[in-house]
């Protein structure tokens, strides 16, 4: 007699549809760990791509601070070459209209050139025409905000004269000149380019009460435009006439900054900084910030420093 076990011959293993679910658990298990690696991966790429852009924005501010802090000093009497502070002159180009006509790569809204002792040469004193801007490349398919500095000698050493902040700004402050001396991209292996990536750069000039100065000695209006050569009116009361040359008593500068994945979307059409009240400073920054594209938006973080200025004194 033969008996049975109940097994009616099946093999021992798995049946198809056991393996089916098997598959399909193991799938749903590989989605859900590649969402948590990606996502670990993303979070990482922008928390770096983040502390470098503030990395970039800190040290930039502190290479300012210092360069401003050594502003060659005019004195009263000394006739011709006076050492000059300019912050957003007329003469500047700027977005989205210029006195020249230019595109609109140069989106300060801000600027500001002076002279310090930078150069290691001895020719001129071993000052250099000093000077921050802020430049949107032009990318093929998106703009690309980087802050440009220009540290242009007096004096080479053949005896070469060069512009400085000496003369009337109008006569060598232009397009041509940032170009030239600036141009910040690759076909000029990046020569003038200082920090990325920048989207704005604000800059006022303050009184010894630490109050934005908006008119020069004449009493004429001139908002955020500082020339040293034109002096200042101060915000007491009474209010004091500083006759040129004068140095305001310190110089505020906010930097907008974002990260570099948030730069790649920043379209060609963007519009750019709008400034016309340094009263309404930060107002002003903020309301920018607001009008940006959501990603770019919640990227961006503002760096600001006030720079006390010894020529101010």
């Amino acid at each position: 007699m033969i008996l049975s076990d109940g097994s009616h011959g099946r093999e021992p293993g798995f049946t198809l549809v056991e393996l089916l679910a098997a598959m399909a658990i193991f799938a749903l298990l590989l989605v859900f760990v590649t969402m948590v690696v990606n996502h670990t991966m993303s979070a990482t790429h922008g928390g770096v791509a983040r502390m470098r852009s503030q990395l970039n924005a800190r040290t930039a501010l502190a290479s300012m601070a210092r360069e401003l802090g050594q502003a060659a000093r005019p004195f009263p009497g000394q006739g011709g070459n006076r050492p000059r502070l300019l912050i957003s002159p007329p003469a500047a180009p700027t977005a989205p209209t210029a006195p020249d006509g230019i595109d609109d790569r140069f989106r300060h809204p801000h600027n500001l050139f002076w002279l310090a002792p930078v150069n290691s040469s001895l020719e001129g004193g071993g000052l250099s025409t000093v000077g921050y801007f802020v430049r949107w490349l032009q990318e093929p398919t998106h703009l690309d905000p980087v802050l440009c500095r220009v540290a242009e000698p007096v004096r080479t050493a053949a005896g070469e004269t060069l512009p400085a902040v000496y003369g009337n700004p109008d006569g060598w402050l232009n397009a041509a000149f940032l170009d030239s001396r600036a141009p910040g991209d690759a076909a000029n292996h990046y020569r003038g380019l200082y920090a990325e990536p920048v989207l704005a750069l604000w800059v006022r000039a303050l009184d010894a009460s630490g109050r934005a100065i908006v008119m020069d000695a004449s009493g004429t209006l001139v908002q955020y435009a500082f020339d040293s050569e034109a002096g200042f009116t101060d915000s007491g009361s009474p209010a004091r006439i500083h006759r040129p040359p004068a140095f305001p008593a310190a110089v505020e500068i906010a930097m907008i900054v974002i990260d570099g994945p948030a730069a790649q979307r920043l379209l060609k059409d963007a519009a750019p900084p709008v400034a016309t009240n340094p009263a309404n400073f930060h107002g002003e920054i903020a309301a920018f910030i607001g009008s940006l594209p959501g990603e770019i938006r919640r990227s961006a973080r503002v760096y600001t420093r006030t720079i006390h200025l010894d020529a101010g004194k």
